[in-house]
């Protein structure tokens, strides 16, 4: 049984290290709006894993992360993923708006 939080599965692109989420086409995206949502803790989120994982010859560090508030404005729960979805704080000109934003 899910936790009732919405995850998606965020990586690294190997070749930029830009952070990149799954999309519902299996393609990964630099846009959290356009990342495939899962319930946590269920056999779909699970697998996927498990098969991105085993193919991962484009990204690293594959993860599900878990999402705030209603779909239109969801951001990720914990502040590490919130910085890792936005951008650098150190220079805010490179930041990327939250979809909501």
């Amino acid at each position: 049984m899910g936790d009732g939080m919405t995850h998606v599965i965020i990586a690294n692109d190997l070749r930029t290290g830009e952070i990149v989420y799954l999309t519902g086409e299996g393609s990964w995206t630099d846009e959290i709006a356009k990342a495939r949502r899962f319930e946590k803790d269920t056999p779909d989120l699970e697998s996927k894993l498990e098969e991105v994982g085993d193919g991962a010859n484009t990204v690293v560090g594959i993860e599900a992360i878990a999402l705030n508030g209603p779909s239109a404005s969801e951001t990720p729960v914990s502040l590490r993923d919130r910085i890792r979805a936005t951008g650098p704080t150190v220079r805010p000109d490179l930041a990327r708006p939250f979809p909501n934003a």
